[in-house]
């Protein structure tokens, strides 16, 4: 599919592009040059998912994907079975404004035969997350083999985090730009261990797993771990290799949600970090997480019941 036009759209479910592919060897690829504007509950700027396996989703914007609404994403792609990659590569603008409404939301591994699906996210244009609960970037990857590689040489913000990944095999995270959150929670990441190189500036706190993790920062880069006014933390600059262990995670987090059509988006129940930072939602988006977000992800049917409300079938994938 190639858009080089504008292509806008209004109403629930309205997304600008849509792609669902179910044999096998059923690939989805996707060029954006143009605008694409969606306006609605879940009304993501492109939605696409395959079932069967060896089948990948490739994504290029150099245009603009702008969306408005509940739990629109700008970009959401997800693949079920073996072998089928995600890439995501945008040079353009990505702006979701939307309560709990990622700017790219990634899923590989959903069904337990999905290994072997990596996620690769570059970035080197804008991608911005401006609602209540959003993240910059989601990526989640359930199945061994399925690494999960984030580039950022451009702007990464959400107002929740910049960047969540939980990863059954590694995440490694690559920063020669800027990434930031409302929150002050830069990155968060669970499941195997985390790799993060940074040359570029990494504004706010980052929360890593409990694997082997590392945060090398090279020359220019830039970590500078919340506002130093407030917090007193000093920016980390020059070269330094961080044994990056993450703040204490809460024993557990219980959320409940009302439904979309209630003036009430949600209320978050948990212990506030040790750093004395607020509690922060977890993109797994369960009912009940244990101590590492991805213990419960694999059960989770993303938005199921407000999906079911909203008039359209409640997915696996969601």
């Amino acid at each position: 599919m190639t858009n080089s036009g504008t292509i806008d759209t209004r109403g629930t479910n309205a997304e600008g592009v849509f792609g669902l592919t179910y044999d096998r060897n059923a690939d989805i690829s996707v060029t954006n040059t143009g605008d694409i504007l969606t306006r609605g509950f879940d009304a993501e700027g492109m939605n696409l998912t395959t079932f069967g396996p060896a089948s990948s989703i490739n994504v290029k914007n150099t245009g603009q994907v702008t969306t408005t609404g509940f739990a629109a994403e700008g970009i959401y792609a997800t693949t079920n079975w073996r072998n089928s990659d995600i890439t995501i590569t945008n040079s353009g603008e990505v702006l979701a404004k939307g309560a709990f409404a990622d700017g790219i939301y990634a899923l590989t591994g959903v069904y337990a035969p999905g290994r072997s699906s990596e996620i690769t996210i570059n970035n080197s244009g804008s991608i911005r997350a401006e609602g209540r609960f959003a993240y910059g970037i989601t990526a989640v990857s359930l199945r061994p083999g399925s690494e999960i590689t984030v580039n950022n040489s451009g702007e990464l913000f959400g107002s929740t985090a910049g960047l969540y990944s939980y990863s059954a095999t590694s995440t490694t995270i690559n920063n020669s730009g800027d990434i930031s959150a409302g929150s002050g929670l830069a990155i968060d990441t669970a499941g195997a261990s985390t790799s993060i190189n940074n040359s570029g500036l990494i504004t706010g706190f980052v929360d890593l797993t409990n694997s082997s993790d590392t945060f090398t920062n090279t020359a220019g880069g830039e970590f500078t771990r919340g506002t130093p006014a407030a917090s007193g933390a000093a920016p980390i600059s020059s070269s330094t290799k961080l044994a990056a262990r993450c703040a204490p995670r809460p024993s557990s987090r219980t959320k409940t949600r009302a439904s979309p059509a209630s003036s009430v988006f949600g209320t978050w129940a948990s212990s506030p970090w040790s750093t004395g930072q607020p509690a922060i939602p977890s993109p797994c988006r369960t009912r009940q997480e244990g101590p590492t977000c991805g213990s419960a992800a694999p059960a989770n049917p993303r938005w199921a019941s407000m999906r079911s409300s909203a008039g359209r079938d409640p997915s696996p994938i969601r």
